[in-house]
């Protein structure tokens, strides 16, 4: 099924069927962050939107990460994280 026919079902679904949805998307979306979580340690250097970063620690569902052109700190998502 493509994403276009997904979009088209969920028209069709009344109220209770879409929170059923929602939780379930937001189950999975979890899922798949944690299992990024495993690819990436303290110090590693990473992309995200096109800047350079590098991890300083691990959170339970996002990393704080420096800046390197600038050093500001951010917190990114594993799922924004790419190596660098």
């Amino acid at each position: 099924m493509n994403l276009l026919k997904i979009k088209q079902a969920i028209l069709a679904l009344d109220a209770g069927e879409l929170r059923e949805l929602n939780s379930y998307v937001v189950d999975r979306s979890k899922q798949l962050g944690r299992e990024k979580k495993t690819e990436f340690y303290i110090g590693q250097k990473i992309e995200c939107q096109g800047s350079i970063f590098t991890i300083s620690k691990l959170n339970r569902s996002k990393a704080k990460c420096i800046k390197d052109t600038t050093g500001e700190r951010y917190n990114i998502p594993f799922q924004m994280m790419s190596e660098a």
